[in-house]
């Protein structure tokens, strides 16, 4: 999606005789939602600048095509500004400008491409510009087709338009011997507006042949690799994921951790982010980098599917032996018998599912979170409270904080932001929120166009659009697997020993339930013909997710209600809750909805391309259908508004 997009002659005019920041901002709240004051400021300062650049330029054709606020494909990223045209041989080129209104900043010792500057009225890390303009530049090369199949050549510079260089300290990050990447995306500060205008007429001097930036928009996207798919490369230290932003910084303030050293105290990290914000990509690439520099490292999460299908890859796709791997995937129970720090990192995925003893009788161990801390000297919790789905789960920040202060460890605290999944579409986890009672986060979706989201009259019909999905084929013409049929634990597993029969009927539809296969059931061929729950996929992504929501949630007197009670009596999940309700117990009816609540909005975050939902309560269903529609007549506006501008 473009938020704004005009020739040069048409921009040069919003900004200097209308209030370009208010014209942004009006586009952005139709199309997208909430802004912010802070928003509207940096445009309006900013975008003047940029006017004033094209309009001192004579070779700059006046029909050449400026965007503004571009989404990166398959993520919640924007690009400041776009200038699209021709260069003097007639290719078609894109220059990409990262916009900053940064006076000063400076690197951070022993970080890669991280810089410190005033944010939000105070100092923070965040990554240097130049690389941030790179890899967004790589991101796009990476998904969309358009730009490979057209042979477009992207061009990423930064613009810090405020940015004074006064004493060798504010020079320091201009150095490319300190940060290579301005060789690669060029860094330009105030007084050097006609370095940049040259930078971008030398790659602009013919308007675009076609426009590129609608084709761009409009293009198709190649699928997102998955990281389950990814993680040899990322072992092997080639992977094509680009660590955006917050990603980078957590990840160096880690990385830097670990290697600098000195045995002083523990230190302990929590990474909090929502689905798809890129948290097990950090765990990953921390656990590479870690066995690549020869420190004692391990992945640690509770959740088997996700370490036996990262274990399957590497020793299918990479030949890692099967010990190697069992030393570099541990479960959170394994550490409880350590009384010292045996590793240097464990990187802990999924830390809302720790829980407080180990075992298969839960008798051993006290805390898992104390026993990860107390096994390593750099511990890692990459978490989610949204994603605890049972009553065992111990896994909270405040649980983490309370272990490391008793262990008197160092402690540290990211967030991440912007997420990666459901084609980085914040407005469909913000249509989730909705649908599901969770609030209204105010942002807008667009469907089908953000995203492909259906709502089925019957399971039978969500599992025929998976089953296409998954039949389809890969670039090498391979059926791409990647599409599977998830459900709440509503229905017994009465299949569990006689392994035949049907544990879901619902009219027509009959399917067994994942449990009989095997851990790896996310990718085993055939399994598309089961139904997974959250132990088989929390975790893990798929391209497209069908999603089929039992009796413990539907929609009556107007709101949404979440009853564990309908549960199956053989889920764990919620086991010692029934008991206390009867009793009146009023936190554990709290406790229950919630369990309710974090299965479902985590199920239908596993699609990155589209999810179909089928729910039991037809109340329910109309509920969701409702809210479609209101973001299908958003859509329609949308596009016509976007027409009108563009007339």
């Amino acid at each position: 999606m473009i938020i704004y997009s005009k020739t040069k002659r048409e921009f040069i005019s919003d900004a200097t005789d209308n209030d370009i920041g208010k014209v942004i901002a009006d586009s952005y709240t139709r199309l997208v939602g909430k802004t912010s004051p802070s928003e509207l400021r940096s445009w309006s300062n900013s975008l003047v600048e940029m006017a004033y650049i094209l309009s001192s330029s004579d070779k700059i054709p006046d029909d050449a095509i400026v965007a503004v606020e571009f989404r990166i494909p398959h993520t919640s990223k924007r690009i400041d500004f776009l200038i699209s045209g021709r260069d003097s041989s007639s290719s078609d080129t894109l220059v990409i400008v990262e916009l900053k209104q940064w006076s000063r900043a400076y690197p951070v010792e022993g970080k890669d491409h991280i810089v410190l500057t005033e944010l939000g009225g105070r100092e923070r890390e965040t990554t240097h510009p130049s690389y941030q303009a790179y890899s967004y530049k790589k991101t796009i090369e990476s998904y969309n087709e358009f730009i490979q199949m057209e042979d477009i050549h992207l061009f990423p510079c930064a613009y810090l338009h405020n940015y004074q260089t006064i004493n060798s300290r504010s020079r320091e990050i201009l150095d490319p011997k300190r940060f290579p990447m301005i060789d690669d995306a060029p860094l330009f500060t105030r007084n050097e507006g006609p370095k940049l205008k040259a930078f971008i007429e030398s790659f602009i001097s013919k308007p675009p042949a076609e426009d590129i930036l609608s084709g761009i928009e409009h293009g198709r996207i190649k699928p997102s690799k998955s990281l389950q798919d990814e993680v040899g490369n990322m072992m092997e230290g080639n992977s094509s994921f680009v660590l955006i932003d917050e990603q980078k910084v957590a990840y160096e303030n880690i990385a830097s951790s670990l290697f600098g050293y000195k045995g002083e105290r523990r230190r302990v990290f929590i990474v909090e982010g929502g689905a798809g914000t890129g948290k097990s990509v950090i765990a990953i690439n921390l656990l590479a980098e870690a066995n690549r520099e020869g420190y004692s490292a391990a992945y640690v999460s509770k959740t088997t599917a996700t370490k036996e299908v990262y274990k399957a890859k590497l020793s299918g796709d990479c030949g890692y032996r099967k010990a190697m791997l069992e030393g570099m995937f541990r479960g959170s129970g394994a550490f409880y018998e350590n009384k010292d720090a045996r590793y240097d990192l464990l990187v802990v995925d999924e830390a809302h599912r720790l829980a407080e003893r180990s075992g298969f009788y839960k008798n051993q161990g006290e805390n898992q979170i104390m026993e990860i801390i107390r096994s390593s000297l750099v511990s890692v919790f990459f978490i989610d409270e949204m994603q605890r789905v049972s009553n065992e789960d111990l896994g909270s920040i405040e649980e983490i904080e309370l272990q490391a202060r008793k262990l008197d460890a160092e402690l540290s605290h990211f967030t991440l932001t912007s997420q990666f999944r459901c084609n980085g579409c914040d407005g469909y986890l913000s249509y989730l929120s909705e649908a599901l009672g969770l609030g209204d986060d105010g942002y807008l979706f667009s469907s089908p166009d953000d995203y492909d989201l259906r709502i089925c009259s019957s399971p039978d019909e969500v599992m025929k659009l998976i089953k296409e999905k998954n039949s389809e084929r890969d670039e090498r013409g391979k059926e791409r697997n990647k599409s599977r049929v998830v459900a709440g634990y509503c229905w017994d597993w009465i299949s569990k020993k006689s392994k035949v029969g049907y544990d879901i009927s619902i009219g027509t539809f009959k399917a067994q339930w994942n449990f009989g296969s095997t851990s790896t059931w996310a990718i085993d061929p055939g399994s598309v013909d089961q139904v997974g729950c959250i132990h088989t996929s929390q975790g893990l992504e798929f391209d497209y997710c069908g999603v089929i929501i039992g009796d413990d949630l539907r929609y009556e007197n107007g709101r949404v209600v979440a009853d564990f009670l309908r549960r199956s009596k053989m889920d764990n999940t919620v086991k010692g809750l029934k008991g206390r309700v009867k009793k009146g117990d009023r936190e554990a009816i709290i406790k229950g909805e919630e369990i309710i609540r974090n299965t479902y909005m985590t199920l239908l975050t596993r699609g990155m391309k589209g999810t179909f939902i089928y729910a039991t309560d037809r109340a329910l269903s109309e509920h969701f259908k409702r809210l479609m529609d209101k973001s299908n007549n958003r859509a329609a506006a949308m596009k016509y508004d976007i027409a009108v501008s563009r007339m």
